[in-house]
């Protein structure tokens, strides 16, 4: 999800390895082979990872009623079955968010709107990333975040859709639907993650 909104045709421009262009239908930023898909469950260890003073003690009974949810109903009221559970889980909370790694590559998917063709630049408007934009995923917890949110260093790494005007006009053509013009494109941004600012994850779109 887009938090500050703001996106979506195939783009490839060898300058952007992150972009793929396919004048047929739609702009994407072109995915990574095995890119990890941008769900909570595949952020919430690397958003713990950057948290050099994560409290486990405070959240283990949060994520076991999440991720252990049999185990949780079965040790809740028993103290002694609870404390050798938690116990339990902050060595399996530990081991995962050991095994994350700050390399892989994760994949958002979304749709945005191209603007109009400059015709001085040569190409459409299209910032679909800004400095103040972020995406997020969402889910009910207990305590641990309820919304993890990212936001990227190198926003203006996508400005604009460049062709020539013969090109645009064709392009823009293609996509008329009953005399409107259908500018939404998909956008797929692979990203890697960098750091942590306060509850923001901070990502670095990769080319």
């Amino acid at each position: 999800m887009l938090g500050n909104k703001n996106t979506s045709t195939k783009w490839k421009s060898k300058g952007l390895g992150v972009l793929a262009l396919a004048l047929a239908s739609t702009l994407a930023i072109s995915p990574t082979a095995n890119a990890k898909e941008f769900t909570y469950d595949n952020l919430l260890y690397g958003w713990m990872k950057l948290d050099n003073y994560f409290d486990y003690d405070s959240n283990v009974d949060c994520y076991m009623r999440m991720y252990r949810s049999e185990v949780w109903q079965r040790s809740r009221d028993d103290e002694f079955l609870r404390d050798d559970k938690r116990n339990e889980t902050i060595d399996i909370m530990k081991s995962r968010v050991g095994e994350a790694n700050l390399e892989d590559v994760f994949t958002i998917r979304t749709n945005k709107d191209f603007g109009d063709y400059d015709f001085d630049t040569n190409k459409f408007e299209f910032s679909p990333i800004s400095k103040t934009s972020y995406f997020y995923e969402r889910k009910n917890t207990c305590g641990l975040p309820s919304e993890i949110r990212v936001k990227f260093d190198n926003s203006d790494l996508i400005d604009g859709i460049a062709m020539s005007k013969d090109e645009a006009q064709k392009f823009l053509t293609s996509r008329k639907r009953s005399g409107d013009v259908d500018r939404s494109v998909a956008l797929e941004i692979d990203f890697v993650l960098q750091a942590r600012d306060g509850k923001m994850l901070q990502g670095h779109i990769v080319e």
